[in-house]
Protein backbone atom coordinates (compact mmCIF):
# COMPACT_ATOMS: atom_id res chain seq x y z
CA UNK A 1 0.00 0.00 0.00
CA UNK A 2 1.28 3.61 -0.63
CA UNK A 3 2.44 5.65 2.08
CA UNK A 4 0.85 9.00 2.73
CA UNK A 5 2.25 12.02 4.03
CA UNK A 6 0.73 15.07 6.07
CA UNK A 7 1.39 18.18 5.17
CA UNK A 8 1.09 21.53 8.01
CA UNK A 9 1.28 24.99 7.13
CA UNK A 10 3.03 27.35 9.34
CA UNK A 11 0.28 30.25 8.55
CA UNK A 12 -1.76 28.28 10.37
CA UNK A 13 -0.23 28.95 13.63
CA UNK A 14 -1.11 32.52 13.70
CA UNK A 15 -4.57 31.67 12.40
CA UNK A 16 -6.04 29.39 15.03
CA UNK A 17 -4.30 31.42 17.47
CA UNK A 18 -5.97 34.93 16.92
CA UNK A 19 -9.02 32.73 15.36
CA UNK A 20 -12.67 33.88 16.88
CA UNK A 21 -14.13 30.51 17.66
CA UNK A 22 -16.72 29.77 15.44
CA UNK A 23 -20.52 28.01 15.86
CA UNK A 24 -20.19 24.61 16.68
CA UNK A 25 -23.04 23.72 14.07
CA UNK A 26 -22.61 24.65 9.84
CA UNK A 27 -25.42 26.02 10.09
CA UNK A 28 -27.26 29.03 11.73
CA UNK A 29 -30.76 27.60 12.04
CA UNK A 30 -33.20 25.39 14.27
CA UNK A 31 -32.49 22.65 16.20
CA UNK A 32 -35.01 20.44 14.07
CA UNK A 33 -34.11 21.71 10.73
CA UNK A 34 -32.20 20.26 8.01
CA UNK A 35 -30.50 22.67 6.53
CA UNK A 36 -28.14 20.83 4.12
CA UNK A 37 -26.82 17.83 2.57
CA UNK A 38 -27.88 15.18 5.12
CA UNK A 39 -28.59 17.56 7.34
CA UNK A 40 -26.37 19.51 9.97
CA UNK A 41 -22.87 19.31 9.13
CA UNK A 42 -23.59 16.87 6.73
CA UNK A 43 -23.63 13.86 9.14
CA UNK A 44 -26.83 12.53 8.22
CA UNK A 45 -28.08 12.02 11.85
CA UNK A 46 -31.29 13.05 13.22
CA UNK A 47 -32.60 12.62 16.99
CA UNK A 48 -35.91 11.37 16.30
CA UNK A 49 -36.70 7.56 16.08
CA UNK A 50 -37.67 6.11 13.02
CA UNK A 51 -37.21 2.48 14.44
CA UNK A 52 -40.63 0.60 13.36
CA UNK A 53 -40.83 -0.29 9.86
CA UNK A 54 -42.31 2.08 7.43
CA UNK A 55 -45.11 1.36 5.56
CA UNK A 56 -47.05 3.13 3.04
CA UNK A 57 -49.52 3.74 5.53
CA UNK A 58 -46.97 5.97 7.24
CA UNK A 59 -47.12 8.30 4.74
CA UNK A 60 -48.78 11.86 5.86
CA UNK A 61 -48.55 12.63 2.28
CA UNK A 62 -47.24 12.03 -1.36
CA UNK A 63 -46.97 14.42 -4.07
CA UNK A 64 -45.80 14.68 -8.11
CA UNK A 65 -43.07 17.04 -8.68
CA UNK A 66 -42.68 18.70 -12.09
CA UNK A 67 -39.38 17.20 -13.80
CA UNK A 68 -37.25 14.82 -12.31
CA UNK A 69 -34.21 14.52 -10.50
CA UNK A 70 -31.82 13.11 -7.63
CA UNK A 71 -31.27 15.94 -5.53
CA UNK A 72 -32.27 15.65 -2.08
CA UNK A 73 -34.65 17.99 0.03
CA UNK A 74 -33.91 20.14 2.81
CA UNK A 75 -35.96 21.45 5.25
CA UNK A 76 -36.13 25.01 7.73
CA UNK A 77 -38.93 25.78 9.64
CA UNK A 78 -42.58 24.80 7.53
CA UNK A 79 -40.94 24.51 4.08
CA UNK A 80 -39.30 22.51 2.09
CA UNK A 81 -36.92 23.57 -0.64
CA UNK A 82 -35.26 21.48 -3.43
CA UNK A 83 -34.94 21.41 -6.83
CA UNK A 84 -35.91 19.49 -10.11
CA UNK A 85 -35.64 19.63 -13.71
CA UNK A 86 -37.22 18.97 -17.42
CA UNK A 87 -34.97 16.53 -18.75
CA UNK A 88 -36.11 17.20 -22.46
CA UNK A 89 -34.69 20.66 -22.14
CA UNK A 90 -32.70 20.44 -18.93
CA UNK A 91 -35.25 23.58 -17.54
CA UNK A 92 -33.85 24.13 -13.55
CA UNK A 93 -36.92 24.33 -11.30
CA UNK A 94 -36.58 25.77 -7.81
CA UNK A 95 -39.39 24.34 -5.57
CA UNK A 96 -40.54 25.71 -1.82
CA UNK A 97 -42.91 23.25 -0.32
CA UNK A 98 -45.10 23.23 2.57
CA UNK A 99 -44.25 21.07 4.95
CA UNK A 100 -47.91 20.55 5.98
CA UNK A 101 -48.89 18.89 3.08
CA UNK A 102 -46.48 19.65 0.16
CA UNK A 103 -48.82 22.39 -1.91
CA UNK A 104 -46.64 24.60 -3.57
CA UNK A 105 -45.44 27.91 -1.87
CA UNK A 106 -42.98 29.16 -4.44
CA UNK A 107 -41.52 27.87 -7.89
CA UNK A 108 -38.43 29.46 -10.04
CA UNK A 109 -37.76 28.43 -13.07
CA UNK A 110 -34.92 28.95 -15.15
CA UNK A 111 -34.78 27.76 -19.62
CA UNK A 112 -31.32 25.84 -19.86
CA UNK A 113 -30.16 23.38 -22.86
CA UNK A 114 -29.47 19.76 -22.78
CA UNK A 115 -25.49 18.62 -22.51
CA UNK A 116 -24.07 15.05 -22.36
CA UNK A 117 -23.43 13.95 -19.40
CA UNK A 118 -23.26 10.57 -17.36
CA UNK A 119 -26.36 8.34 -17.79
CA UNK A 120 -27.13 7.87 -14.08
CA UNK A 121 -26.88 11.77 -13.63
CA UNK A 122 -29.73 14.66 -14.09
CA UNK A 123 -30.13 18.30 -14.37
CA UNK A 124 -30.98 18.41 -10.85
CA UNK A 125 -28.11 16.74 -8.77
CA UNK A 126 -27.23 19.27 -6.37
CA UNK A 127 -29.16 19.59 -2.93
CA UNK A 128 -29.27 23.43 -1.77
CA UNK A 129 -28.53 24.81 1.48
CA UNK A 130 -30.77 27.18 3.34
CA UNK A 131 -30.12 29.52 6.21
CA UNK A 132 -32.15 32.45 7.93
CA UNK A 133 -31.70 34.50 4.68
CA UNK A 134 -31.69 32.44 2.13
CA UNK A 135 -32.28 29.74 -0.34
CA UNK A 136 -28.81 28.52 -2.32
CA UNK A 137 -28.90 26.31 -5.00
CA UNK A 138 -26.08 25.11 -7.56
CA UNK A 139 -26.23 23.75 -11.23
CA UNK A 140 -24.53 24.02 -14.73
CA UNK A 141 -24.23 23.34 -18.03
CA UNK A 142 -20.77 22.96 -19.94
CA UNK A 143 -20.37 26.19 -20.21
CA UNK A 144 -20.64 27.39 -16.67
CA UNK A 145 -20.81 26.54 -13.23
CA UNK A 146 -23.67 28.81 -11.34
CA UNK A 147 -24.47 29.31 -7.41
CA UNK A 148 -28.03 31.38 -7.47
CA UNK A 149 -29.20 32.93 -3.78
CA UNK A 150 -33.19 33.32 -3.72
CA UNK A 151 -34.22 34.80 -0.67
CA UNK A 152 -36.99 32.60 1.79
CA UNK A 153 -39.62 34.30 -0.33
CA UNK A 154 -38.22 33.41 -3.85
CA UNK A 155 -36.71 36.49 -4.99
CA UNK A 156 -33.34 36.62 -6.03
CA UNK A 157 -30.87 37.80 -4.18
CA UNK A 158 -27.56 37.21 -6.26
CA UNK A 159 -26.08 35.03 -8.76
CA UNK A 160 -22.41 33.74 -9.48
CA UNK A 161 -21.27 32.41 -12.71
CA UNK A 162 -17.85 30.64 -11.80
CA UNK A 163 -16.71 29.77 -15.25
CA UNK A 164 -16.83 27.06 -17.48
CA UNK A 165 -17.21 23.38 -16.29
CA UNK A 166 -15.52 20.60 -17.84
CA UNK A 167 -16.95 17.05 -16.56
CA UNK A 168 -17.54 14.01 -18.56
CA UNK A 169 -20.20 13.07 -15.89
CA UNK A 170 -22.30 16.63 -15.12
CA UNK A 171 -21.97 18.25 -11.89
CA UNK A 172 -23.40 17.10 -7.99
CA UNK A 173 -21.73 18.95 -5.35
CA UNK A 174 -23.46 20.78 -3.16
CA UNK A 175 -23.57 24.11 -1.58
CA UNK A 176 -23.15 25.04 2.03
CA UNK A 177 -23.55 27.51 4.49
CA UNK A 178 -21.13 28.07 7.34
CA UNK A 179 -21.79 30.89 9.46
CA UNK A 180 -22.33 33.81 7.02
CA UNK A 181 -20.57 32.17 4.34
CA UNK A 182 -22.37 30.28 0.85
CA UNK A 183 -19.52 28.21 0.41
CA UNK A 184 -19.36 26.12 -3.58
CA UNK A 185 -16.30 23.65 -4.40
CA UNK A 186 -15.66 23.63 -8.16
CA UNK A 187 -13.63 20.40 -8.50
CA UNK A 188 -13.81 19.51 -12.40
CA UNK A 189 -11.47 18.56 -15.38
CA UNK A 190 -10.69 21.94 -16.80
CA UNK A 191 -8.08 23.73 -16.48
CA UNK A 192 -9.41 25.41 -13.38
CA UNK A 193 -10.40 23.92 -10.08
CA UNK A 194 -11.66 25.99 -6.64
CA UNK A 195 -13.04 26.41 -3.93
CA UNK A 196 -15.36 29.89 -3.22
CA UNK A 197 -16.90 31.24 -0.09
CA UNK A 198 -19.47 34.43 -0.73
CA UNK A 199 -21.23 36.33 1.78
CA UNK A 200 -24.68 35.07 2.37
CA UNK A 201 -26.44 38.46 1.95
CA UNK A 202 -24.53 40.13 -1.23
CA UNK A 203 -22.71 37.59 -2.70
CA UNK A 204 -19.74 38.91 -2.07
CA UNK A 205 -16.49 37.00 -2.68
CA UNK A 206 -15.16 36.57 0.71
CA UNK A 207 -12.19 33.99 -0.42
CA UNK A 208 -10.86 31.49 -3.55
CA UNK A 209 -8.39 28.64 -3.14
CA UNK A 210 -6.94 27.43 -6.34
CA UNK A 211 -7.31 24.03 -6.62
CA UNK A 212 -5.69 21.23 -8.44
CA UNK A 213 -8.37 19.31 -11.30
CA UNK A 214 -7.47 15.84 -11.55
CA UNK A 215 -8.70 13.36 -14.70
CA UNK A 216 -12.67 13.30 -13.63
CA UNK A 217 -14.95 15.73 -12.28
CA UNK A 218 -15.18 15.56 -8.18
CA UNK A 219 -18.70 15.61 -6.53
CA UNK A 220 -17.86 15.32 -2.59
CA UNK A 221 -19.48 18.72 -0.46
CA UNK A 222 -17.09 19.89 2.34
CA UNK A 223 -18.00 19.31 6.21
CA UNK A 224 -16.71 20.86 9.22
CA UNK A 225 -14.18 19.12 11.91
CA UNK A 226 -14.01 20.18 15.09
CA UNK A 227 -10.85 19.60 17.24
CA UNK A 228 -10.77 19.55 20.53
CA UNK A 229 -10.30 23.17 21.76
CA UNK A 230 -9.64 24.51 18.62
CA UNK A 231 -11.90 26.20 15.98
CA UNK A 232 -13.67 24.18 13.65
CA UNK A 233 -11.84 23.44 10.21
CA UNK A 234 -13.53 23.37 6.92
CA UNK A 235 -12.56 19.54 5.11
CA UNK A 236 -12.26 19.58 1.47
CA UNK A 237 -11.74 16.30 -0.50
CA UNK A 238 -10.71 15.59 -4.11
CA UNK A 239 -7.95 13.13 -5.96
CA UNK A 240 -6.77 16.57 -7.55
CA UNK A 241 -5.75 18.04 -3.77
CA UNK A 242 -6.27 14.98 -1.49
CA UNK A 243 -7.50 15.62 1.76
CA UNK A 244 -7.38 19.42 3.16
CA UNK A 245 -8.30 21.25 6.08
CA UNK A 246 -9.12 25.16 6.18
CA UNK A 247 -10.14 28.10 8.55
CA UNK A 248 -13.81 28.90 6.81
CA UNK A 249 -13.27 32.52 8.08
CA UNK A 250 -10.55 33.01 5.74
CA UNK A 251 -9.84 30.24 3.17
CA UNK A 252 -6.22 29.36 4.75
CA UNK A 253 -4.85 26.20 4.51
CA UNK A 254 -4.24 24.69 8.11
CA UNK A 255 -3.18 21.15 7.02
CA UNK A 256 -3.08 18.94 4.08
CA UNK A 257 -2.92 15.36 3.14
CA UNK A 258 -2.09 15.69 -0.67
CA UNK A 259 -1.94 12.08 -1.51
CA UNK A 260 -5.01 10.75 0.91
CA UNK A 261 -7.15 9.91 -2.26
CA UNK A 262 -6.35 7.57 -5.47
CA UNK A 263 -9.13 8.34 -6.98
CA UNK A 264 -11.64 10.53 -7.56
CA UNK A 265 -14.25 12.06 -4.28
CA UNK A 266 -17.81 11.51 -4.66
CA UNK A 267 -19.12 11.12 -1.10
CA UNK A 268 -18.30 13.40 1.35
CA UNK A 269 -15.85 13.01 4.27
CA UNK A 270 -17.09 11.81 8.17
CA UNK A 271 -15.40 13.02 10.93
CA UNK A 272 -15.15 11.95 14.65
CA UNK A 273 -14.15 14.27 17.49
CA UNK A 274 -9.96 13.60 16.14
CA UNK A 275 -10.61 11.96 13.10
CA UNK A 276 -11.25 12.61 9.18
CA UNK A 277 -12.56 9.78 7.13
CA UNK A 278 -12.36 9.96 3.70
CA UNK A 279 -13.52 7.26 0.67
CA UNK A 280 -12.75 7.54 -2.47
CA UNK A 281 -13.21 5.35 -5.87
CA UNK A 282 -13.41 4.62 -9.65
CA UNK A 283 -15.73 2.46 -12.17
CA UNK A 284 -16.66 -1.07 -10.60
CA UNK A 285 -13.22 -2.04 -8.93
CA UNK A 286 -11.37 0.97 -6.81
CA UNK A 287 -12.98 1.79 -3.41
CA UNK A 288 -10.04 3.02 -0.84
CA UNK A 289 -10.44 5.22 2.39
CA UNK A 290 -8.27 6.81 4.57
CA UNK A 291 -8.54 7.65 8.03
CA UNK A 292 -6.60 10.76 9.25
CA UNK A 293 -5.90 12.10 12.89
CA UNK A 294 -4.93 15.65 12.33
CA UNK A 295 -3.98 15.84 16.13
CA UNK A 296 -2.18 13.00 17.01
CA UNK A 297 -1.51 12.04 20.64
CA UNK A 298 2.10 13.48 20.67
CA UNK A 299 0.84 17.27 19.64
CA UNK A 300 -2.96 16.91 20.54
CA UNK A 301 -4.08 19.93 21.14
CA UNK A 302 -1.52 22.00 19.42
CA UNK A 303 -2.21 25.06 16.94
CA UNK A 304 0.12 23.07 14.37
CA UNK A 305 -0.74 20.08 13.12
CA UNK A 306 1.32 17.20 11.08
CA UNK A 307 -1.50 15.11 10.37
CA UNK A 308 -0.95 11.01 10.23
CA UNK A 309 -2.98 8.49 8.38
CA UNK A 310 -4.27 6.07 11.00
CA UNK A 311 -5.58 3.31 9.14
CA UNK A 312 -6.88 2.47 5.35
CA UNK A 313 -9.83 0.43 4.13
CA UNK A 314 -9.50 -1.27 0.73
CA UNK A 315 -12.24 -2.60 -1.42
CA UNK A 316 -15.22 -2.70 1.05
CA UNK A 317 -15.54 1.17 1.60
CA UNK A 318 -18.62 3.07 -0.08
CA UNK A 319 -17.76 5.01 -3.33
CA UNK A 320 -20.65 7.25 -3.55
CA UNK A 321 -22.55 6.54 -0.19
CA UNK A 322 -21.49 8.92 2.50
CA UNK A 323 -20.97 6.80 5.66
CA UNK A 324 -22.34 7.23 9.07
CA UNK A 325 -20.47 7.41 12.60
CA UNK A 326 -22.89 6.93 15.83
CA UNK A 327 -21.49 5.69 19.17
CA UNK A 328 -18.38 4.84 18.23
CA UNK A 329 -19.50 2.79 15.41
CA UNK A 330 -18.59 3.63 11.04
CA UNK A 331 -21.28 1.84 9.11
CA UNK A 332 -20.22 1.95 5.19
CA UNK A 333 -22.99 1.32 2.94
CA UNK A 334 -21.53 0.94 -0.09
CA UNK A 335 -22.56 0.79 -3.62
CA UNK A 336 -23.43 -2.75 -4.15
CA UNK A 337 -25.31 -3.03 -0.41
CA UNK A 338 -23.24 -4.48 1.39
CA UNK A 339 -22.83 -2.62 5.11
CA UNK A 340 -20.28 -3.09 6.97
CA UNK A 341 -19.64 -1.53 10.51
CA UNK A 342 -16.58 -0.48 11.65
CA UNK A 343 -14.99 0.67 15.27
CA UNK A 344 -14.72 4.04 13.67
CA UNK A 345 -10.98 5.00 15.80
CA UNK A 346 -9.19 1.72 14.48
CA UNK A 347 -11.37 0.44 11.28
CA UNK A 348 -11.40 -2.88 13.07
CA UNK A 349 -14.42 -4.63 11.70
CA UNK A 350 -17.39 -5.49 13.39
CA UNK A 351 -19.95 -6.93 10.99
CA UNK A 352 -20.41 -6.96 7.13
CA UNK A 353 -24.17 -7.77 5.75
CA UNK A 354 -25.91 -7.77 2.16
CA UNK A 355 -29.00 -5.77 1.84
CA UNK A 356 -28.97 -6.15 -1.60
CA UNK A 357 -29.57 -3.12 -4.50
CA UNK A 358 -27.39 -0.69 -5.45
CA UNK A 359 -27.08 2.11 -3.72
CA UNK A 360 -26.21 6.39 -4.24
CA UNK A 361 -28.22 7.85 -1.69
CA UNK A 362 -26.44 8.03 1.23
CA UNK A 363 -27.54 6.35 4.80
CA UNK A 364 -28.71 8.75 7.37
CA UNK A 365 -29.44 7.78 11.40
CA UNK A 366 -32.63 8.19 12.50
CA UNK A 367 -32.65 7.07 16.11
CA UNK A 368 -31.44 3.63 16.49
CA UNK A 369 -31.79 3.01 12.33
CA UNK A 370 -30.13 3.64 9.64
CA UNK A 371 -32.45 4.72 6.66
CA UNK A 372 -31.12 4.38 2.83
CA UNK A 373 -32.97 4.19 -0.60
CA UNK A 374 -31.83 1.85 -3.47
CA UNK A 375 -31.23 3.24 -6.83
CA UNK A 376 -34.53 0.95 -7.84
CA UNK A 377 -36.35 3.04 -4.74
CA UNK A 378 -36.49 0.11 -2.08
CA UNK A 379 -36.33 1.60 1.30
CA UNK A 380 -34.06 -0.06 3.94
CA UNK A 381 -33.81 0.14 7.45
CA UNK A 382 -31.30 -1.42 9.26
CA UNK A 383 -30.15 -1.07 13.00
CA UNK A 384 -27.59 1.22 13.95
CA UNK A 385 -25.97 -1.01 16.08
CA UNK A 386 -23.27 -3.40 16.98
CA UNK A 387 -25.52 -6.54 15.57
CA UNK A 388 -27.03 -6.44 12.29
CA UNK A 389 -30.77 -6.75 12.02
CA UNK A 390 -32.85 -5.93 9.31
CA UNK A 391 -35.50 -3.22 10.53
CA UNK A 392 -38.04 -2.41 8.09
CA UNK A 393 -37.88 -2.85 3.43
CA UNK A 394 -40.77 -0.54 1.12
CA UNK A 395 -40.76 -0.30 -2.01
CA UNK A 396 -41.32 3.43 -3.16
CA UNK A 397 -42.16 2.40 -6.94
CA UNK A 398 -39.91 4.91 -8.82
CA UNK A 399 -36.26 4.72 -8.72
CA UNK A 400 -34.06 7.32 -6.60
CA UNK A 401 -30.57 8.66 -5.80
CA UNK A 402 -31.63 11.41 -3.19
CA UNK A 403 -30.72 10.67 0.43
CA UNK A 404 -34.01 11.00 3.01
CA UNK A 405 -34.57 14.18 4.84
CA UNK A 406 -35.53 14.25 8.49
CA UNK A 407 -36.47 17.71 10.30
CA UNK A 408 -39.36 18.36 12.81
CA UNK A 409 -40.20 14.89 13.48
CA UNK A 410 -40.67 14.40 9.45
CA UNK A 411 -39.08 11.95 7.13
CA UNK A 412 -38.87 13.33 3.42
CA UNK A 413 -37.91 10.59 0.67
CA UNK A 414 -37.42 12.28 -2.84
CA UNK A 415 -37.89 9.49 -5.73
CA UNK A 416 -37.28 10.64 -9.37
CA UNK A 417 -40.25 12.29 -9.35
CA UNK A 418 -41.77 12.73 -6.35
CA UNK A 419 -41.71 13.50 -2.49
CA UNK A 420 -43.08 11.30 0.10
CA UNK A 421 -43.45 12.48 3.69
CA UNK A 422 -43.20 10.04 6.62
CA UNK A 423 -45.50 10.87 9.74
CA UNK A 424 -43.72 11.20 13.00
CA UNK A 425 -43.64 7.94 14.64
CA UNK A 426 -46.10 8.34 17.25
CA UNK A 427 -48.62 9.26 14.56
CA UNK A 428 -51.38 6.80 14.04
Amino acid sequence: MKRYTGVWTKTATTILVSAVAICAVAEVVGAEDWPRFRGPNGAGISDVAFDAPITESSFAWRITLPGQGHSSPVVRGDRIYLTTAEPETAKRIVLCLSAKDGSEVWRREFESKTFRQHADNSYASSTPAVDDVGVYVSWSTPESLGLHAFDLDGKDLWQKDLGVYKSQHGSGASPMVVDDLVILTDDQEGPHSEVVAFDHKTGQQRWRIDRRSSDKAEMSTPCLFHPKDLPPQLILSSKGTGVTAVDPKTGTIIWQVPDACVARTVGSAAVTDDLVIQACGDGTTVREMTAIRPYPASNAGASVSKPQVAYHISKISPYVPTPVIKDGMMFMWADNGVVTCVKAETGETIWRERVGGEFYGSPVCAGETLWAMSRKGKLVGISAGPQFKLVGELDLGEPTQATPAIANGRMYLRTQSHLICVKPPSSK
